[in-house]
């Protein structure tokens, strides 16, 4: 009895059948067969997140490996690349815009998800790719994209002089524009107006049309992101009393309308005045 050793690599996974035929002088011939069942592992990769973002939001994204095949995957990790200009939220630590993963082993049917938070930053289409790869060679790729749009966030706020304030004296007041967003703010009107008592002047910080009791500017062309636009009103009043200083602010995209309110007290020469004692006279008797 001879023993043949024969090394044979499966190259696909299932049932492999290996045959052997036997052949000797005289037209002696044997054969014998063996099914064998060829296990592998095989990696799955899904990633799935948000599919729309405002730019400067936390997008939250999870992927997710598994290995669908017969056969324990071993030295299974995975590389994640975040998008261009994106930050890592929370526990994760990026390297050149990427995280690594060790996932460890996986039996067949197992999975493991991998929570990823991150800052998107630009506006566009961005786009996160995982891949995974383990010992044998295996290796799984898959992407999500999620779009990144861009908004103007503007805030208005008004400041009147501090105090009160005496008839007839300049007064200044401030209109503050800051755009919070992300994105240049456009076409931007508004109008200062002042209650019954107090008139504008002058005005500064942009072009203006000057009318009774409001000042119209003129449509501001355009607010960048994080810049600040100061107008500057100079008032006079001619009547005593709490007088309301309002500004409205008109843009779109997105369509906005802002309204800010302060309230001035204003003093004539009357209540400036400090009572006078009474004149005092000696009675005599």
């Amino acid at each position: 009895q001879n023993e043949v050793n024969v090394e044979l690599t499966a190259q696909q996974a299932g049932q492999l059948r290996v045959a052997a035929v036997a052949t000797a002088d005289g037209g002696l011939k044997a054969e014998a067969n063996e099914d064998i069942l060829v296990r592998r592992a095989e990696l799955e990769v899904g990633v799935i997140g948000s599919s729309l973002k405002f730019a400067g939001g936390v997008a939250t994204y999870k992927v997710r490996v598994k290995n669908i095949g017969n056969a324990t995957a071993n030295g299974v990790n995975a590389s994640i690349v975040l998008p261009p200009g994106a930050k890592v939220v929370g526990a994760h630590e990026a390297q050149s815009g990427s995280i690594a993963q060790d996932v460890g082993s996986l039996i067949p049917g197992a999975e493991r998800i991998i929570g990823v938070q991150c800052q998107l930053m630009m506006p566009g289409e961005n786009r996160i790719d995982a891949v995974v790869k383990s010992d044998g060679g295996l290796e799984k790729s898959a992407s999500f994209t999620t779009r990144v749009e861009a908004l103007a966030d503007l805030k208005l706020t008004v400041s009147d002089p501090r105090g009160p304030t005496a008839l007839g004296v300049d007064a200044i007041y401030e209109v503050h524009i800051v755009n919070r967003g992300t994105k240049a703010a456009e076409r931007i009107k508004v109008v200062a107006q002042f209650s019954e008592g107090v008139e504008p002047i002058e005005a500064n910080g942009g072009a203006a049309d000057i009318v009774p009791g409001q000042v119209l500017f003129h449509p501001i062309s355009r607010i960048e992101p994080g810049d600040e636009l100061v107008l500057k009103i100079v008032a006079k009043a001619d009547k005593a009393g709490n007088h309301r200083f309002r500004a409205e602010l008109v843009a779109g995209d997105p369509d906005t309308r802002l309204i800010a309110e302060e309230s001035t007290y204003y003093f004539g020469e009357d209540a400036a005045r400090t009572a006078a004692r009474p004149d005092s006279t000696e009675s005599t008797q």
